[in-house]
């Protein structure tokens, strides 16, 4: 398998502090994001996202909160892919833990915590010499590889199912509008991090989150086969129903279509009726995190059905 894709700098970086003072040294910075990028693609068995894209060193990072069971699923899924790529390394593996934060987003102190306690917890054991970030040199324990089988085995809790699912939607929508990941993730982090909301707040959410689905409406790749010419932006089941027709050709899918539409238009007026319902101050009902919640929830979803069924 082999993947193309480009690292750049954002121009505006030049001259900050964030960046290196020669030419030279800012092209080493970019060289070395790419490589380790690309290791831990192919750690993650995840090389054909790469193919195409483009990705900029921003003025500053913007990490995605991940909890330390979903990182440690990814180390362990990485270090199984390592093994089966070298048997003959032992259980000796160099694990690109810098790349694997790169592709997923996370920060590196949040990596360096996870492995710390897979060493506490005698899953992996460092080899204290090569043992810097992007270059782990690990000795996989037998705990790890019990671990392992549970991981591959898909008997893990829950909730990593829904994070994991979450991680694939932004990954799979990213490739198209790096924008619309950016919207999703700081509503859900506003949402999170929000002590009280009231019914305004709520039904701003709820704006918001058909702002998200309409922006998903307009990525290009969804209307390059589409002969007629694009509805307006609020016509969202036209659009929708316009994108379907043309992005699934069999019958069996048409079906699907079906189905989907119909779920998909429900889904839209109940959304209808809920913005118009809370976003009065007046109205005291659903004022808890619940319903905002459920509204994040629901659209991540909402555009994981699309993007599977669309193949994007």
């Amino acid at each position: 398998m082999c993947a193309r894709f480009k690292e750049q700098m954002d121009d505006l970086l030049i001259g900050t502090p964030n960046w290196p003072a020669d030419q030279e040294s800012g092209l080493e910075l970019v060289t070395k994001r790419g490589y380790h990028r690309a290791r831990g693609a192919i750690l993650l068995d995840r090389l054909a996202e790469l193919d195409g894209q483009e990705f900029t060193i921003p003025i500053k990072e913007k990490f995605v909160p991940r909890s330390p069971d979903y990182i440690q699923e990814l180390i362990l899924r990485a270090l199984d892919r390592a093994i089966r790529l070298e048997p003959e390394s032992l259980g000796y593996v160099d694990l690109d833990d810098l790349g694997i934060c790169l592709l997923e987003s996370i920060e590196t102190k949040e990596m360096e915590y996870v492995l710390a306690h897979m060493v506490i917890a005698n899953l992996i054991e460092p080899d204290r010499t090569r043992f810097r970030s992007g270059a782990r040199v690990l000795r996989i324990k037998e705990d790890a590889l019990h671990k392992m089988r549970e991981v591959l085995g898909a008997s893990r809790p829950t909730s990593l199912l829904i994070e994991g699912r979450i991680a694939e939607i932004e990954r799979r929508l990213e490739r198209h509008s790096h924008g619309l990941v950016r919207h999703l993730r700081d509503l859900a982090r506003q949402v999170q991090n929000a002590e009280t909301m009231g019914t305004v707040d709520v039904g701003t959410v709820a704006q918001q989150c058909r702002l998200i689905i309409q922006e998903f409406l307009d990525i290009p790749a969804l209307w390059k086969d589409v002969g007629e010419a694009k509805p307006d932006k609020e016509q969202t089941r036209n659009r929708l129903r316009m994108i379907l027709a043309t992005g699934v050709k069999s019958e069996t899918e048409r079906e699907l279509i079906q189905e989907l539409e119909q779920y998909l238009s429900a889904w839209f007026r109940a959304l209808d009726k809920f913005i118009n319902k809370y976003r009065h101050p007046k109205d005291v009902q659903g004022s808890t995190h619940l319903h905002a919640r459920r509204l994040i929830l629901y659209t991540y979803m909402l555009l994981g059905d699309l993007v599977d069924l669309l193949d994007l």
